[in-house]
């Protein structure tokens, strides 16, 4: 930059202010479209409106008119295309589309082997006996003899033959019973023979023989045939018959192909004092196989932020400043990040650990990978936004007490 002798002082122009440099004395900056002048030599980051190391030389006036449109320049050329970004979230499901016609019947599977045949059920209620058929008449009473002299007592005389049996009919199912035929009509009595004289008494006299039996009568009609009983109820199915004898074990086959390679074993558990190193950590949860990373399912507890544990040095000043020095980043690993074997291909956030080193070098650490790299504990800016939004809390109430109700 050109340096201009105004007298006794001379002012450097070293262009814009740049918050990484440090300047000295006469040496005079461009800044929000003001120049300053370096009046105390300042470190990296001192702001020009930090008023003990800067001295406003020219104020912002205020803006001119808006000039006339100039003429429309060509176009430039098309930049490079900016990088993909991340896939948006997946779209809601749509709607089923409509079913597809149905597809052509398959054949018919073979027809299973018969199952083994039931145990027979229980035998119905026999059916209502027919009818009895009606009595036969009774034959009619032979005439009394006359009382002969009572002789000794004759022999029995022999029983009659029976009459034959009538054809049982055949034994229907149990219908109603039938109505009791009539009863035959009784003979009619013979007349009494007259008395005759009291003659001596003389030996008892035989028994008179019996009289003939009458006939047997007819065999009723046989009744009509009952309703037919309910069917009877299905019997349970029988037993499952015994397990037939074990065919003859059958040729061993051909050796077959080699199965693939099981999934390597877990590794082996940790002790208190070990010093172990593993590829990447699941904590209640399987890890993901990415080298150098934790995944746990619950919260990762570390450190301590008991106050009994430390010995305050005060609180940290020019937080405001020192935030405006920091930026917040999108990044994408480049291929020196690779060669080290990170392999994200997201769009990621992040800040620069070399400004943040130079604002605030207690919360910046060597990478644990390589130790001439540096990383940031991010958790410990946090102290560094709490100052500042108090520093930016003071500014605002200064301004609304400043302000006329």
């Amino acid at each position: 930059m050109g340096t201009i002798n105004i007298g006794k002082v001379r002012l450097s122009f070293e262009g814009a202010f740049s918050s990484s440099t440090a300047y000295a004395i006469h040496e005079t900056v461009f800044y929000s479209g003001e120049s300053y002048a370096c009046i105390v030599a300042t470190t990296a980051g001192t702001l020009p409106t930090n008023t003990t190391h800067w001295a406003k030389l020219v104020q912002k006036g205020s803006d001119g008119a808006d000039g006339s449109d100039g003429a429309t320049g060509a176009t430039g050329a098309t930049g490079p295309a900016g990088a993909d970004g991340s896939d948006g979230a997946t779209g809601a499901t749509g709607p089923q589309g409509p079913a597809g016609s149905n597809g052509a019947d398959g054949s018919d599977g073979a027809t299973g082997a018969t199952g083994p045949q039931g145990a027979t059920g229980a035998t119905g209620p026999a059916g209502a006996d027919g009818a009895d058929g009606a009595d036969g008449a009774d034959g009619s009473t032979g005439a009394t003899g006359a009382t002969g002299p009572q002789g000794a007592t004759g022999a029995d005389g022999a029983t009659g033959a029976q009459g034959p049996q009538g054809i049982q009919g055949a034994t229907g199912p149990q219908g109603p019973a039938g109505a009791d035929g009539a009863t035959g009509a009784t003979g009619a009595a013979g007349a009494d023979g007259s008395d005759g004289s009291d003659g001596s008494d003389g030996a008892a006299g035989a028994t008179g023989p019996q009289g003939v039996q009458g006939d047997a009568g007819s065999d009723g009609a046989t009744g009509p045939q009952g309703p037919a009983g309910a069917a009877g109820a299905t019997g349970p199915a029988g037993t499952t018959g015994a397990t037939g004898a074990a065919g003859a074990t059958g040729a061993a086959g051909p050796t077959g192909a080699t199965g693939a390679t099981g999934a390597a074993g877990a590794d082996g558990g940790f002790t208190t004092n070990s010093n172990a190193q593993v590829n990447s950590l699941g904590v209640g949860t399987a890890a993901n196989g990415n080298a150098g990373e934790i995944r746990a399912s619950n919260n990762i507890t570390a450190y301590y932020s008991d106050e009994r544990l430390k010995t305050f040095k005060g609180t940290i000043p020019d937080a405001l400043t020192k935030i405006t020095m920091l930026n917040g980043y999108y990044f994408t690993e480049n291929d020196h990040a690779r060669s080290f074997g990170f392999n994200n291909d997201r769009v990621q956030v992040g800040v620069s650990a070399q400004e943040v080193h130079a604002v605030l070098p207690e919360v910046t650490t060597e990478a644990p990978f390589n130790s001439e790299y540096l990383t940031v504990w991010y958790d410990k800016l946090v102290p560094l936004l709490i100052e500042g939004i108090k520093e930016l809390k003071a500014e605002v109430e200064e301004l609304k007490s400043d302000t006329p109700k």
